[in-house]
């Protein structure tokens, strides 16, 4: 996972902070990623969840979110190319946090996963794409199930 940080600006904090979620496959169970939300965290925070194959039909005005997730939530099927990374930056706030989670590579292993980049071409399209600060990539667990489900995809869609 990787993540980076927009030039920071002062923000208001009358209206809910909105926060774009980003996600090309999700599990029978993603929904409850919003219907557990307590009061407080509605107050805080207005959830946006989008499709990334739809990401331009969602209408949603540019530099408008003070928080982009994509591939976040399981099973972590995106692969952010250069062209979905500008999209995510022309969509964040000045001042936004991006947070970014996608299956890698290791160098050694790129022969055997054609479909995957390393986590350090993804830290460079990162910085291609207009972020700052991009922060060391780091692993993150994932559920045996989620992990035959990115393999089934990335294998089944060839998608980068």
């Amino acid at each position: 996972m990787s993540s980076s940080t927009a030039t920071p600006t002062s923000t208001s904090t009358s209206r809910p902070r909105r926060c774009l979620y980003l996600w090309r496959h999700l599990p029978e169970d993603g929904d409850k990623f919003f219907s557990n939300i307590s009061e407080e965290e509605k107050a805080e925070e207005e959830r946006v969840l989008e499709n990334v194959e739809r990401l331009d039909l969602g209408g949603h005005s540019g530099a408008s979110f003070a928080r982009v997730s994509s591939g976040v939530l399981p099973p972590h099927t995106v692969q952010h190319g250069q062209e979905l990374l500008a999209k995510v930056a022309a969509a964040a706030a000045p001042g936004a946090t991006v947070e970014v989670a996608q299956a890698v590579t290791k160098a050694a292993s790129a022969a055997a996963a054609p479909m995957l980049v390393t986590a350090e071409r993804l830290s460079n399209d990162l910085r291609l794409a207009g972020l700052t600060d991009v922060a060391e990539a780091e692993e993150m667990e994932v559920e045996g199930r989620h992990r035959e489900e990115i393999r089934s995809v990335q294998w089944r869609t060839g998608k980068q």
